[in-house]
């Protein structure tokens, strides 16, 4: 009964309809039409045939989040139930068969005929000409359009559209015939006077008017493309001019590096919708015609999905994106025979193991769409790096392909998303999968012994790792337990889960079977949702030398398991081991008490924000290790650092950076360095750290030491400095930033650096003392080998006076750039404070009162008239008093004798007299904002621009 009811319901509803047609329709009520008044336009969209460009994704339909304009009319053109349903957007969801159109403004149909006229792609606005769609071809975009659908009302309401291509396709075919070279195109140009570049489009009609930029020239750059793999194939879509019916059409191709011309007489005009073909050839003598085929753009034929399996079989399944694609396969090194799956096969033969672009077989899609490759016959090496990107599954390998390597086999195959069970299992002379799914970010899962059978593999390398430094990861969700069980000769496990982002666990016995491995370099950096690290993990695994970064950036991980590296008797290295694992609380004791031949623990506990304390005698075992740059750098709930925590390393030559922005930490041990006799650089080792006090012999025995640059920069507590603290590093060449940002300091040893005679920077030594108010006198007279004393005093803003002989005996100076930028108090500068450093070559920003998008107000006033007589050789005085607004007076001049009388030559002056000075080449913003100075209106703009 219901199902009758049913029938008996959609009866009533079409009678109704029915009735109200013609004159009738006026006598229809509510109730005879159930309501049912309206109903939404639907549209359903595909293409004539598969373009030609690389607009359309998918053969016969345009792609996913397309939008086309749609109107609807009454059948004789006027507005539909007097409403104007005019250029609707409807958009794209979904790909192929399964395509549906939806518009968030649709045409409402009724009883009343209309038809349906559609354009690709959309154009907004209201007012929109449908006569006179723009068209352009700069973007290679392939314009669209529909002949007019009618019959379309609320009985009707699907429209389907069948899109219909508007332009033009020249497509140039580059074969290779007797030519003996490489073959590397390098560019094609094709021209004519019938290729025009913009018109406009009737929508209805698809017909061109308005055309405009003919004689136009299409140039297209390559890279990596050689006839020698295959046929050279390039499109270039053009708006026709029918106008030019006659004229040549010239094309141009450059190979290895030569230019090749071929010249096609032509008397008729160009058809839209088709496409041209040029089939050129290459021999030693030139490059000439086979011929030209002209044809409406076609349809590919079915795929033949009915395929058998055989043991010297390689099958895989591609996603071609677009029409007339070019596929490169993964093969390199190969014998084989393929079916491309379109209908076409090729017999090929490269022997070479060089892996590049040029030896991989290649092939011309014509349709965009997904087709099955077919290789049967002996393949070496199946490689990635420099194929297409666009395998979608992979069906079988078979045995007597006799694969030896899987080193990038599905490289940055974004579309593969499973790996079948088994798949390599007849791969059993694979000796590496290093990068095999490395990039596979589609992937989530590992099938169960995928590698059992492949037990001659020695390396993982980055085997479903994500390289790169881009946002992307990978979503391997889960490894299998005894993955690597069957695989006991593989040495190197390095990045092989790198960026897997979603893996949480770690199977506890991984690695068990692996005991030759040497390398777990990253092998899970950047596994971001890691939450443990299994115990006994790496305890078969006694022939590493490498846990670098193993665990980086392995935020979610809370603790190290003790005893973690106690069979790992061979490793040299911790480098970044745990950089920035920002939730571990605590190392350990004995971490590394079985390890001692590390001799690098650079960053290894870097970023480990949460970590509170460091285990006594942590580095008492590691007694052959050379660094300890950065190794604690931004640990900043770390309060203390252990006495005699590197008594034992006494090979150590680097400490820069080991506790670097460790902001909690407030003492230095005295002796810290005692027996670290070697080391030789001590740049930023306290960089951040809220010390009051430096032990006064903490460098007493560190000798050799040539780098204390940054040394203490930004400790904002230190008010004072050891008068003896560098006396017994008289190797130190380098004092660059070493108090930058000590702001409670107030005074500075005058002897601080009096056997320092080596140095040669002291760059930002006390740059933003915001606090020091003088200078000692004689504070850089021993250091005679000065050469750059750059941001030396900047933004120290207390600072009130300079004394004139600071700098006499550094005679070899050649930089003071932003030396005494943004001091604010200063008022004056002595006369002879650079009498003696007459190798300076720049003093931009010296006295600059802006920087670094930051103004100060200076106080400063005047500027001795004498101050540069001694610095003949000055290249550079860009923003050299930048924004001094106080200064007053004349700017600055030397006096010399012209022709035996005395002339003032100011800075701006010196390029006119080339005998007493060199020329400045920048002087950008001298004396920028400097108004007050009498000699204003005569100095060049260009000194007092900005």
């Amino acid at each position: 009964m219901s199902k009758f009811k049913d029938l008996w319901g959609k009866a009533k509803i079409l009678l109704s309809q029915l009735l109200c047609i013609g004159a009738v329709f006026t006598a229809c009520t509510d109730d005879e039409v159930f309501n049912q008044t309206t109903k939404a336009l639907q549209v359903s969209v595909s293409t004539e045939a598969p373009a030609e460009s690389r607009a359309i994704i998918d053969g016969g339909y345009l792609p996913n989040g397309a939008s086309i304009g749609v109107t609807l009319t009454a059948e004789d053109g006027t507005a539909y139930d007097g409403q104007a349903f005019t250029n609707l957007q409807y958009t794209a969801a979904g790909e192929g068969s399964s395509q549906t159109w939806s518009s968030t403004t649709p045409a409402s149909l009724s009883i009343t005929a209309g038809k349906v006229i559609a354009y690709y792609p959309y154009y907004g606005g209201d007012d929109f000409d449908l006569k006179a769609v723009p068209v352009e071809t700069a973007s290679q975009t392939d314009y669209m359009y529909v002949k007019t659908v009618t019959g379309i009302n609320m009985v009707s309401p699907s429209a389907n559209l069948t899109m219909q291509h508007a332009m033009t396709d020249i497509r140039i075919n580059v074969k290779k015939g007797t030519y003996t070279g490489t073959g590397e195109v390098t560019k094609i140009t094709a021209k004519a006077p019938a290729f025009a570049t913009s018109a406009t489009m009737d929508v209805e009609t698809g017909v061109f008017a308005n055309v405009s930029g003919g004689g136009a020239q299409f140039v297209q750059e390559l890279t990596g493309a050689a006839i020698s793999s295959g046929n050279i194939v390039h499109d270039f879509l053009i708006v026709p001019d029918a106008k030019s019916t006659s004229g040549d059409v010239s094309i141009f191709v450059i190979i290895d590096g030569k230019k090749f011309a071929v010249t096609i007489p032509y008397t008729e005009s160009f058809q839209q919708g088709f496409a041209y073909t040029y089939n050129l050839t290459l021999d030693n003598a030139a490059l000439t015609l086979d011929g030209v085929s002209v044809a409406k753009w076609g349809v590919k034929a079915e795929v033949d999905e009915s395929l058998q399996f055989y043991d010297d079989q390689y099958i895989v399944e591609i996603q071609v994106p677009s029409d007339n694609y070019t596929y490169r396969h993964n093969l390199s090194s190969y014998d084989v025979v393929i079916d491309w799956g379109d209908g076409s096969s090729s017999s090929l033969q490269n022997k070479s193991e060089s892996i590049n672009s040029y030896g991989l077989p290649s092939h011309k899609y014509e349709k965009a769409g997904t087709y099955q490759i077919k290789v049967e016959g002996k393949i070496k090496n199946i490689n990635s790096q420099y194929a297409s990107k666009i395998i979608s599954k992979i069906i079988y390998i078979g045995k007597d392909c006799d694969i030896t390597s899987m080193k990038y086999a599905f490289f940055s195959q974004g579309l593969l998303k499973t790996i079948p069970e088994g798949v390599f299992d007849k791969c059993t002379e694979v000796t590496t999968f290093e990068s095999a799914f490395q990039d596979c970010d589609a992937l989530t899962t590992i099938p169960e012994g995928l590698f059992d059978n492949n037990t001659k593999v020695t390396s993982f390398n980055s085997v479903f790792c994500k390289g790169g430094s881009n946002d992307d990861k990978m979503y391997i969700i889960s490894i299998p337990e005894g993955l690597f069980d069957y695989n006991t000769e593989v040495t190197d496990f390095s990045h092989a889960f790198s960026r897997c982002e979603s893996l949480t666990d770690i199977p506890g016995r991984l690695f068990d079977h692996n005991t030759k491995v040497t390398s777990f370099y990253g092998t899970f950096s950047e596994c971001k949702k890691l939450q443990t690290i299994p115990e006994g993990l790496f305890d078969y695994n006694t022939e590493v030398t490498d846990f670098r970064s193993v665990f980086r950036d392995c935020e979610s991980l809370t603790e190290i398991p003790s005893g973690l590296f106690d069979y790992n008797t061979k490793v040299t290295t911790f480098w970044y081991t745990f950089l920035d694992c920002s939730g571990i609380r605590s190392i350990p004791s004995g971490l590394f008490d079985n390890c001692p031949e590390v001799t690098d623990f650079e960053k290894t506990f870097q970023g480990c924000s949460k970590l509170q304390a460091i285990p006594v005698g942590l580095f008492d075992y590691n007694t052959k290790t050379l660094k300890f740059r950065y190794t604690f750098s931004y640990c900043s709930s770390l309060t203390a650092i252990p006495e005699g925590l590197f008594d034992k390393c006494t090979e150590v030559t680097d400490f820069s950076g080991t506790f670097n922005i460790c902001s909690a930490i407030q003492n230095i041990p005295d002796g810290l360095f005692d027996y670290n006799t070697k080391v030789t650089n001590f740049q930023s080792t306290f960089y951040g750290v809220k010390i009051t006090a430096i032990p006064e012999e903490l460098f007493l025995y560190n000798t050799k030491v040539t780098n204390f640059g940054g040394t203490f920069a930004g400790c904002s507590s230190l008010t004072e400095i050891p008068e003896n603290l560098f006396k017994y590093n008289t190797e130190v060449t380098d004092f660059a930033g070493t108090f930058s940002g000590c702001r409670s300091l107030s005074s500075i040893p005058e002897n601080l650096f009096k056997y320092n005679t080596k140095v040669t920077s002291f760059g930002s030594a006390f740059a933003n003392c915001k606090s020091l108010i003088t200078i000692p006198e004689g504070m850089f007279q021993y250091n005679t080998n000065v050469t750059n004393f750059s941001w030396l005093f900047s933004s120290c803003v207390s600072l009130q006076t300079i004394p004139e002989g600071l700098f006499k005996n550094n005679v070899k100076v050649t930089q003071f750039e932003s030396t005494f930028e943004k001091c604010s108090n200063l008022t004056t500068v002595p006369e002879g404070l650079f009498k003696y450093n007459t190798e300076v070559t720049t003093f931009s920003y010296v006295f600059a009162a802006y920087h670094n998008n930051e103004k100060i107000s200076m106080k400063l006033n005047s500027i001795p008239a004498g101050l540069f007589d001694y610095n003949t050789k000055v290249t550079n005085f860009s923003y050299a008093f930048n924004q001094c607004d106080n200064l007053g007076g004349e700017s600055p001049y030397t006096v010399i004798q012209v022709d035996g009388v005395d002339t003032k030559v100011h800075l701006y002056e010196r390029e006119n007299y080339p005998d007493n000075f060199v020329k400045p080449i920048s002087n950008y913003s001298c004396f920028y904002k400097c108004t007050n100075l009498t000699d204003y209106n005569s100095i060049p703009s260009d000194w007092k621009s900005y």
